[in-house]
Order: structure tokens, then sequence, then C-alpha cells
């Protein structure tokens, strides 16, 4: 089951927090829109998409699933994603279960506080403190061929980031190892694979010559915050230090449902 985020941004005025009127978040969404219209003019735009379709800025950040950004934002899913597959070491969280603020809008709050969990907030401080100069470790897997391609066995840690990954391939002859592994393969020290099933571990381990096996890796490589977040700072950073130039304060409160 996957994990959806909901946001409300909030600025202070004279002491007290009210919701944000000013639209200066961009939508990705009205982009996308824009762009498939351009493609297709007879594109049906669907019904949860029409009030996008002319709104190029929101009040709010953009509420698109993506992981990371929720692991940064408040450690939810951090580290892991669909059905908990690993994703990397994650990332250190700008909150982490703070619950919603007391004085938080009364409409959201009655929204969402029944029914959603990991409730918390960050606020201008929470941004403008924040070290984007970290590094972590991604991971996923992806084909022993683009294994070949990426990997660099003179550097300590691989830098290149796939095209795709996926959080794991199963079924068939397929078979995932790690990179010592994938490494031992690429340089013919390892005739055979075994596969062992991690959910049926009842099952006897299968081994076969490698050439009859599906082979993928369990590729891991490292990105700095600041590079990787580049859409995050647009949609999110960008737009409520902007804010912050123009109030008192500025908090984004969310919560999620999974």
């Amino acid at each position: 089951m996957g994990t959806d985020i909901h946001v409300i941004c909030e600025v202070k005025e004279k002491g007290k927090w009210r919701r944000n009127e000013d639209k200066v978040f961009p939508n990705p969404d009205y982009h996308y829109l824009q762009a498939r219209i351009k493609e297709d003019p007879n594109y049906e735009v669907p019904g949860f998409w029409k009030d996008d379709l002319n709104t190029p800025f929101k009040e709010h950040p953009e509420d698109g699933r993506n992981y990371d950004k929720f692991a940064i934002l408040a450690d939810v899913r951090n580290g892991s994603g669909f059905a908990g597959c690993n994703t990397g070491r994650g990332f250190e969280p700008m909150s982490s279960y703070r619950g919603f603020p007391e004085d938080v809008d009364g409409d959201f709050k009655y929204n969402y506080s029944s029914w959603t969990h990991s409730e918390t907030w960050i606020d201008l401080k929470d941004i403008l403190n924040y070290n984007w100069d970290r590094m972590t470790v991604k991971s996923g897997v992806i084909s022993l061929e683009e294994y070949k391609e990426l990997r660099d066995p003179f550097s300590k840690h691989n830098t290149k980031t796939p095209n795709s990954w996926s959080g794991g391939i199963g079924g068939g002859n397929n078979i995932t190892i790690s990179m010592k592994e994938a490494d031992k393969v690429l340089r013919g020290e390892i005739t055979e694979l075994t596969k062992r099933e991690e959910y049926f571990r009842e099952e006897e381990p299968e081994t076969k010559p490698i050439s009859e096996w599906k082979i993928n890796v369990q590729y891991e490589w490292h990105i700095t915050y600041k590079e990787w977040f580049k859409s995050f700072f647009k949609n999110w950073i960008e737009p409520i230090k902007e804010l912050g130039q123009k109030y008192e304060d500025v908090r984004v409160v969310m919560s999620f449902d999974s």
C-alpha cells in the first residue's frame, strides 16, 4: 500500500498564524497538463485535474508522492519504499512526529486528524538551518548490463545514478545479487549462482549456471542532498523563503496516509 501526503502552508502575521493565500508554489500538474494538451489537443483532462488546468501556482506546496521527500520532511518512508523494499540509507529528516501545532488551521485539523498519521510541521527556521551538503547512499535494483556501464572499479564510491531502477525484481529466472557478487561475475570468477527465496524460505535454494539466470544487481550509489532535491528546492524551499521575506514566519503542516 502506498503513502500520500496532505499539506497546508501557513504564515505568521501580527503574531498570529493563518492559512497562506499567496500563490507562490509551482504546480507541477499544471505544466504536465499543458504539455499533454500541446501534444494532443483532444486530450480529455480527468475530473480530479480540472482545477489544475489553469493554476500554475498554488497557496501550498505540491503534494505528489515522493518517498525521499517524505523522508526528508518527516522521517516517513525513510530508506524504504513500496512493500518495504530497500531504497538506501535514508536521509536526516527536518522533523519527526511533532504532531499538529495547537493553533493550526481548524479546517485542516478537522479534515485530517482522525485518519492520517505522522502529523508534523516544518518552519522557516528548520529550512534555513538545514545542512544540504550532506551525502547519503541510494539503492535500487538494475540489470547486470547497466551495472557494468555504471560501475567504476577504481573508485571507492559509485556516484552515477541509473536511468531507472526497481525496488525489487522477482519471478521466473530473475536473480538479484550484490555488487561484490556482480564484480566477480563480470571478472569471470563465478560460474554458478544460487537463488534463495526471501519470502518462501521453505523452498530449496536453486543453483544454476550464470548463463541460465537473468541477473540483476542491488546497486548502491552516493548522492548529495543538494543535487538530489533540485525539484524540492524549486517547489518547496524557494517559495517558503520568498514568503519568509514578507511575513514574520512560515510553516508547512502535514500528515500522511497509507
